[in-house]
C-alpha cells in the first residue's frame, strides 16, 4: 500500500511537466502564427486602401482636367463660335462621366450689363435680361458673372444669361477660385441639380496677363469655367470598388462636416470606423476639395483572409 501511494505522485509530475511544455508550445505557436496573419492582414488592407485612394485621386484629376480644357479653349482662341464651345463641351461629356453643366462666366461691371443684354437679345433673337440662378431678375450689383457659354449633359443653352453672383454660394466659389486659383463647393439648393452634386471653378484669364498672385487673378481674371458634377457618378464607379474590396466607408466634408456618401456604414459611422483596429483614412484635396474618408474592412472580408492554422496549432497542443 505504502509503494502504491508513492508511485502515483512520481508518475503525475513526470506526465505534468511534458503536458505543460506542449501547452505552452501549442499558445506561443498560436501567438506567433494570429500576430504574423494580423499583420499580414493590416498590410494588405492597408494595400488596398491606398489603392482606392490612389483611385480617387484619378477620378477627380478628371474632373480637373475637363475644366483646364475648357479654359484652355478660352484663353487659345481670339473668337470662340457657339457651336464650337457646344462641340468641344460634347466631345467632354463623352469622354468623361460625371460632368451635369460646363459653362464660361463672364465677370460683367454694373456699367456694361446693359450691353451685355443687349448682344445676347441680339444674338439670341429674344429678349435675354440677366437673372437669378432661380430665373428672376438679377438685381443691380458692382460685378456680374453672367453665364455666356453653356452646355449641359441634358440640355443647351439653358441657363444663358444667369448671374452666378446672385447666388451666395456661387459668388463666394468665384472668389475663392480668385484667391487660390481654384475652388469647389457643394452645390447650393438654387441649382436644383438632380442629384448630389458640387460645382467647380476656374478662372480665366487673357493670354499675357499675369496670374501668379491672389491680387492679380482678382485684377486680370476675365472670367471662370464653371463645372457642375455629379458627385455619384464622379466617385461612384471608384467607391462601388469597395465593396468588391470589402470595405466599410463613409465621406465627409471637411468644411461643414456634412456626410457626402457611404458605403456598408451608416452615416454616424464615421468616428467608430477610424477607432476600428484596423482603419484606413485619407483626405481628398485635389481641386479645392476638402473630403476626409475613413474606411474598414468588413467581417467578410476578413474572414476570406484569416486561416485556421494558429487555432490548429492551438488545439493540437492541447489535444
Amino acid at each position: 500500500m505504502s509503494s502504491t501511494k508513492s508511485v502515483a505522485p512520481r508518475w503525475f509530475r513526470s506526465a505534468l511537466l511534458p503536458a505543460l511544455l506542449g501547452v505552452v508550445a501549442s499558445l506561443v505557436a498560436f501567438a506567433v502564427g494570429y500576430r504574423r496573419q494580423e499583420a499580414r492582414i493590416g498590410e494588405e488592407f492597408a494595400v488596398a486602401g491606398r489603392g482606392l485612394e490612389d483611385a480617387l485621386h484619378r477620378r477627380i484629376d478628371e474632373q480637373v482636367w475637363m475644366l483646364r480644357s475648357l479654359r484652355a479653349l478660352w484663353m487659345s482662341s481670339v473668337n470662340v463660335e457657339r457651336a464650337e464651345f457646344q462641340r468641344f463641351a460634347q466631345q467632354l461629356f463623352d469622354e468623361r462621366r460625371g460632368a451635369l453643366q460646363l459653362a464660361w462666366v463672364e465677370r460683367v461691371p454694373a456699367s456694361e450689363r446693359a450691353a451685355v443684354e443687349r448682344a445676347l437679345s441680339t444674338e439670341f433673337g429674344r429678349a435675354i435680361v440677366l437673372s437669378t440662378v432661380e430665373r428672376l431678375p438679377a438685381p443691380n450689383a458692382d460685378e456680374h458673372l453672367v453665364v455666356t457659354f453653356c452646355r449641359m449633359s441634358a440640355a443647351q443653352e439653358h441657363d444663358i444669361g444667369v448671374d452666378l453672383a446672385s447666388d451666395a454660394t456661387m459668388r463666394e466659389l468665384c472668389a475663392a477660385a480668385l484667391t487660390d486659383g481654384w475652388a469647389t463647393r457643394a452645390a447650393p439648393a438654387s441649382v436644383r441639380a438632380p442629384q448630389a452634386a458640387f460645382v467647380a471653378a476656374l478662372p480665366i484669364f487673357a493670354k499675357d496677363a499675369s496670374s501668379a498672385t491672389a491680387q492679380e487673378r482678382r485684377t486680370n481674371a476675365r472670367g471662370f469655367v464653371v463645372g457642375l458634377f455629379s458627385l455619384p457618378a464622379v466617385l461612384g464607379d471608384v467607391l462601388s470598388d469597395s465593396l468588391r474590396y470589402g470595405f466599410r466607408l463613409v465621406a465627409v466634408d471637411e468644411i461643414d462636416g456634412a456626410v457626402l456618401t457611404t458605403f456598408d456604414a451608416s452615416a454616424d459611422h464615421a468616428d467608430s470606423l477610424a477607432a476600428q483596429p484596423l482603419a484606413y483614412t485619407f483626405s481628398l484635396r485635389d481641386l479645392g476639395l476638402r473630403w476626409h474618408v475613413v474606411c474598414s474592412p468588413s467581417e467578410s472580408w476578413l474572414d476570406a483572409r484569416r486561416s485556421s492554422l494558429p487555432w490548429v496549432f492551438l488545439l493540437g497542443g492541447l489535444a
